[in-house]
């Protein structure tokens, strides 16, 4: 069953390419598939997302493919590759850190609308309300993008770690934080692993929704809130 959600979370998270950008898909424990021809087939690389070697994690991640099928780059939240599995430049200390191999889906690429060659990586920073030991968090907590560039070189992050703003007067507030494991009334508030977020294309099909399912903990109580984000060619518009 886990490895069945898996699937489905890294298929949804996808919906807003075009169908060959879609041809590899890249996940933990080093796996991949090959969607360029039927049937899919594993790959016969080795995907740089291996798990509890990683400072990300093991079962989350999301890779882009260009028009023609061939892998441009992939992520686990924290680290980015390029197509031949190399650290892409400017490509680490994502703030897409989680500290339970069960997350559900905390990372999603998403094209920018008419800029061809430019990507979004969302992030989402979360961790359990319990320390583990041998976890320690790297970066912060919260909703972050990170923007890749594929016209430059072989690539690289141009952005990292932009703070997402909630939606509000005055542009909202950023869901930006320190990783704490200890909420109290005087720490900061933190999101949970049972966090998500997936894309699709508009009605119209020239911008993208990214839509985010956060779980905040604070002071022992959790509290769901949902978040809409409206991608076009003039950037990220919360809604």
């Amino acid at each position: 069953m886990k490895k069945i959600f898996f699937i489905l979370t890294l298929f949804i998270s996808s919906v807003s390419f075009a169908q060959m950008e879609n041809a590899n898909w890249c996940f933990g424990m080093n796996g991949g598939v090959h969607f360029n021809t039927p049937p899919a087939t594993p790959t016969t690389f080795f995907s740089q997302i291996h798990g509890e070697n990683n400072v990300g994690h093991m079962f989350t991640g999301a890779s882009v493919s260009n028009a023609n099928g061939q892998l441009l780059f992939y992520t686990d939240g924290v680290n980015v590759w390029d197509g031949n599995h190399q650290p892409l430049s400017n490509g680490t200390d994502l703030y897409g850190y989680s500290d339970n191999m069960l997350t559900a889906q905390n990372v999603v690429i998403v094209p920018k609308p008419g800029h061809p060659g430019i990507y979004y990586i969302f992030t989402l920073g979360t961790i359990h309300n319990e320390w583990t030991p041998g976890h320690n968090p790297v970066g912060r907590g919260g909703i972050h993008y990170s923007v890749v560039d594929m016209n430059v070189g072989a690539g690289q992050v141009t952005l990292k770690n932009i703070s997402i703003h909630t939606p509000g007067a005055g542009g909202g507030v950023p869901i930006d934080y320190a990783f704490d494991y200890n909420a109290t009334n005087t720490n900061p508030v933190f999101i949970t692993t049972r966090s998500e977020m997936t894309s699709a294309l508009n009605s119209t099909g020239d911008k993208v929704w990214l839509a985010i399912n956060a779980d905040f903990r604070f002071n022992s109580q959790n509290t769901r809130m949902f978040y809409n984000f409206l991608i076009a060619d003039d950037g990220i518009n919360s809604t």
